[in-house]
C-alpha cells in the first residue's frame, strides 16, 4: 500500500459539464461537507485513539475533508496551537 500499509477510504463528487451558479456550488460544497462531519463524529474510536478531522478548502478550487487517527500527544499539540 502506498500510504504505509494504514487503511484508507476516499470519497470524491465530480461534476462535470454541469453549469451551476457560485450559489449553488456553494450550497452544494456545504451540504456534503455537514454530511461527511455528521457521520465522522459518530464513529466510535473505543476511547484510545482521537481523530482529527481537518476541512480543506480554497486550493485553486479544492474543497475536502481529512480524517485520521492521532495520539493523544498529537491531540495535546493540537489544542495549544489553536
Amino acid at each position: 500500500m502506498e500510504n504505509g500499509g494504514k487503511e484508507r477510504r476516499e470519497f470524491k463528487v465530480v461534476l462535470e459539464g454541469v453549469e451551476l451558479t457560485d450559489e449553488q456550488e456553494r450550497s452544494i460544497r456545504q451540504g456534503i461537507q455537514q454530511v461527511v462531519a455528521s457521520q465522522l463524529a459518530e464513529l466510535d474510536f473505543g476511547g484510545d485513539a482521537g481523530a482529527a478531522i481537518l476541512a480543506i478548502g480554497g486550493h485553486e478550487g479544492t474543497q475536502g475533508i481529512i480524517g485520521r487517527p492521532i495520539d493523544p500527544g498529537e491531540a495535546d499539540e493540537m489544542r495549544r496551537l489553536l
